[in-house]
């Protein structure tokens, strides 16, 4: 799913002439949007459990996860993205 979303993100960033570097904003784009929905879940859990958590150590889980999708997203998106364009696109 995350493959399709990607390639119609760098197919509608590339129409974008401003924009050098479309895969690149395609990827940083759905890190933000992956970040916000784990987010989303995170306050869900906090207001129907009544977690206690104190700012800092809920900094340190935002950026962890930021991280880790970060780069999970590298890997399955990012570095393959020229074979994915093509697989996506039936070439």
């Amino acid at each position: 799913m995350f493959k399709e979303i990607y390639f119609w993100m760098y197919y509608y960033i590339k129409r974008i002439k401003s924009n050098d570097t479309p895969a690149f904003s395609s990827y940083l784009l759905i890190c933000i949007l992956q970040s916000f929905n784990v987010g989303t879940i995170g306050i869900l859990v906090n207001y129907f459990l009544k977690v206690n958590i104190d700012k800092n150590t809920t900094v340190l889980i935002g950026i962890v996860w930021a991280v880790l999708l970060s780069i999970i997203n590298y890997f399955l998106l990012y570095a393959k993205r020229e074979i994915k364009f093509y697989e996506i696109q039936g070439c």
